[in-house]
């Protein structure tokens, strides 16, 4: 997926995050939305400078050489405990019986 689309479906999320909740909680949502918001873009900005001067790709291309000249491995995740159990947890729990914190849900 592409960054814009990221985007897009990340202000989807926030959008509706915050339209699910009562006068009150949003504003608790919009405060500790506003309270990660420099720190979040701080963060997010390095990540697309990364991209823009070509470094994050460059990255990728070094690492891929590594793995096909064997001399680097990409070890699997989907077999460790914390995936395995992750996967029994998400299988188990009902996601719209969950209650939404509104300070969690706007530090997101």
């Amino acid at each position: 997926m592409r960054v814009s689309g990221l985007r897009r479906e990340l202000i989807h999320t926030l959008t509706h995050t915050h339209a699910s909740h009562s006068a009150n909680d949003k504003k608790i949502f919009e405060s500790a939305y506003s309270a990660s918001y420099s720190p979040s873009k701080e963060i997010l900005q390095e990540c697309y400078d990364e991209v823009k001067c070509g470094n994050e790709i460059r990255s990728v291309i070094m690492q891929n050489e590594r793995v096909i000249s064997g001399k680097g491995v990409i070890g699997k995740i989907d077999g460790t405990d914390a995936w395995v159990t992750g996967e029994k947890v998400r299988a188990n729990r009902e996601d719209d019986k969950i209650p939404l914190n509104p300070f969690t849900a706007g530090g997101e």
